[in-house]
């Protein structure tokens, strides 16, 4: 059986370099779909509670923070001066393209079910999609060779 939650959060980012819009300073109000997949072992016949799959996602996502790619000399800058006035951003090992970020945040979640809130391994993250606008997404799927 297979169930899915989609969340909405809000991040600023810029790609330093790219040679477009996205070479600015801007945000997006994002949407991802999670697909957990499981055997419904639960009294009433859940594969998991919404409600945890829904914190697991909302622990992982960085709603309303400025991501950026660790070691980006302008968005470290950016940082500095967060910094002063306590605003929040997160730091990735990647671009925070919706492509690098979809697979990311699908083994995060996934370390969430089952090192957070005990779910065993039958519980598996098999799809997510990661909206960076109304009409453009990323997909990533366990198991895929794409």
């Amino acid at each position: 059986m297979r169930v899915t939650k989609h969340v909405e959060f809000e991040a600023a980012h810029v790609l330093p370099g790219y040679d477009g819009g996205c070479g600015n300073l801007h945000g997006h109000t994002y949407k991802i779909e999670v697909t957990v997949e499981g055997p419904q072992d639960d009294a009433f016949g859940f594969v998991l509670d919404f409600k945890d799959l829904k914190k697991a996602i909302e622990e992982v996502v960085p709603d309303h923070r400025f991501i950026f790619k660790k070691g980006n000399i302008m968005c470290e800058d950016i940082a500095t001066i967060l910094d002063q006035y306590n605003i929040k951003y997160v730091r990735y090992d990647f671009d925070t393209t919706a492509e690098n970020m979809v697979g990311y945040f699908a083994e995060m979640i996934q370390n969430y079910l089952q090192n957070e809130l005990g779910y065993s391994e039958d519980i598996k993250v098999v799809e997510v999609k990661l909206y960076e606008t109304t009409n453009s997404f990323a997909t990533w799927k366990k198991d895929n060779t794409i």
